[in-house]
């Protein structure tokens, strides 16, 4: 499964060096007082589980070579789906122009989907919203808000390894034991 706090964190710097953003925020980031700038973008990411009947499972089952010395093979089933994850963006006050480049990284070939495949991620993007006005209303004013949000679809892969019984042993009513290779 993805490691949610390592790609925040590994993907912080392609994005800012890309936007030139003043500040760049994780959504759970504490922010010291006094330091939390104006024009800032604020990300998360909410990976969904493979629940329901719309994900799809790919599974493959093969004889391996046993790690036990005792026996020859084992059976290694694979399980291979498909989660997605929601990449959200949301930029505060002045924010058109970094949040714009932001969106361009994701949707231009070449520059998100490239830093991804380089940096090991197996995932594709499968879709980049528009941008559109995020704008709240906070006691007596409005705060401006412009954001966008980004799919992503993963590859995650899961072996099971169950250990084979190659031989069994099998006495008779005689009293005589067999082996058995199955």
């Amino acid at each position: 499964m993805i490691n949610i706090d390592n790609f925040m964190n590994e993907i912080y710097y392609p994005l800012v060096d890309h936007s030139g953003v003043d500040q760049l925020v994780k959504a759970n980031q504490k922010v010291p007082p006094g330091q939390l700038k104006n024009n800032r973008i604020v990300y998360n990411m909410i990976l969904f589980a493979n629940t329901g009947a719309r994900h799809t499972i790919i599974q493959s089952t093969k004889v391996i070579e046993s790690e036990d010395p005792e026996f020859e093979n084992d059976i290694e089933i694979e399980n291979i789906f498909f989660p997605e994850a929601t990449l959200s963006f949301t930029g505060f006050n002045n924010i058109m122009i970094p949040i714009n480049r932001v969106r361009e990284w994701f949707y231009v070939h070449g520059l998100g989907d490239w830093w991804l495949r380089d940096n090991g991620y197996d995932c594709v993007i499968r879709e980049v919203m528009e941008i559109e006005d995020r704008t709240v209303y906070l006691e007596s004013d409005y705060e401006k808000r412009y954001g966008f949000d980004v799919i992503l679809e993963f590859k995650d892969a899961v072996k099971v390894t169950y250990e084979t019984i190659e031989t069994i042993e099998a006495t008779g009513t005689d009293g005589e034991t067999q082996e058995i290779n199955l």
